[in-house]
């Protein structure tokens, strides 16, 4: 099924339940399972998306709502590809059976990375896990692999804050500065780049939020760089892009923090941020229309030891295991430590 086309879907979406301006593979499927048997098995290959977009939620929710089960294998195409020619090509491997459902869960895999030599044994390695998660976030299947993650999400979602109640976008001196894109490390700071150097370019992929004066945005800055928050990027978005949506819906409630855990927290953004500074690098580039432009170039992985002490907080404060604080600690982390 191509995930590119240029049909003019309003000519016949109203005989579909399943589409909101969605790829025209939405509509193949739907069509084979409404004329297929009751027990009949199928598998398709669509890109990534059709997981973790909220327009596809009419189409996962059809999906799931007429199938006796159905399972979501999930794939990255960094370091190993699924399809070497094709660039940029994250896919999702749909299998299932038409049926009634008699139970809530479906079965996913992790968001699946390998190296380019692993691939023979790439498919005799993935692992599905079963979930229920799946309505916690509209239209974001979630990446669960194991159980471990079923039970951190659980406790994380059992907040009923986000970060969304603590936005307040007048108050400019409150805020973070954090880059839109993401492949394995998530770099935000509590002051902005020619903050930190006089006269810095701001980069075309910083953004930017800003906070009630009641908390203190040092805070925010530290929980999007721990490996917790990275975690739940990965499970709950398109895994490339640090939209304000995804930071704004993450659960977090300031008031039922300890005012110990806030100070520590707050220490620690403090020494992070510090940290960043001391393993990067200070540059300048020449550009034809804009002369030298001066910017800062980041090494995040050097920094893990102190990003993993915001979980061991982080995994206070939502109530998490030692063996779950180690999960997120240690989430991905052969290939993120090589990466920045």
């Amino acid at each position: 099924m191509s995930c590119r086309n240029y049909v003019e879907s309003a000519r016949f979406s109203s005989l579909f339940i399943a589409v909101n301006n969605s790829g025209l593979y939405t509509y193949i499927l739907e069509n084979t399972l409404k004329n297929c048997a009751e027990d009949a098995e199928f598998g398709v290959i669509l890109p990534s998306a059709c997981t973790s977009t909220p327009r596809m939620a009419p189409f996962q929710n059809y999906l799931i709502n007429v199938t006796e089960n159905v399972r979501f294998a999930i794939f990255d195409d960094r370091p190993g590809k699924l399809f070497l020619r094709l660039q940029h090509m994250r896919a999702a491997i749909i299998t299932g059976k038409k049926g009634k459902r008699e139970s809530k869960n479906i079965e996913t895999t992790k968001y699946v990375r390998w190296f380019s030599e692993e691939r023979k044994q790439l498919f005799d390695r993935i692992q599905y896990a079963e979930t229920s998660y799946y309505d916690l976030v509209e239209g974001n299947i979630p990446k669960v692999g194991n159980q471990i993650e079923n039970k951190i999400i659980e406790k994380v979602f059992s907040c009923k804050r986000t970060v969304e109640d603590y936005i307040d976008e007048s108050h400019v001196d409150n805020g973070i500065y954090y880059g839109y894109g993401v492949q394995y490390w998530i770099k935000a700071m509590y002051k902005s780049a020619d903050e930190i150097d006089v006269g810095a370019r701001k980069s075309t992929g910083e953004k930017e939020m800003h906070f009630d004066y009641s908390v203190d945005s040092k805070i925010f800055s530290l929980i999007l760089n721990s490996n917790l928050f990275y975690w739940y990027f990965v499970l709950f978005s398109d895994c490339r892009n640090l939209t304000r949506t995804v930071i704004s819906r993450f659960p977090i409630d300031i008031e039922a923090i300890s005012s110990e855990n806030k100070e520590m927290l707050v220490k620690l953004s403090e020494e992070l941020l510090e940290d960043y500074i001391h393993n990067s690098n200070l540059k300048t580039a020449n550009y034809v229309g804009k002369g030298e432009i001066v910017y800062r170039e980041y090494s995040v992985r050097k920094s893990k030891p102190l990003i993993d002490k915001a979980d061991k907080i982080l995994g206070d404060i939502y109530g998490l295991t030692d063996d779950e604080i180690s999960f997120v600690q240690n989430y991905d982390v052969k290939f993120r430590v090589g990466e920045d």
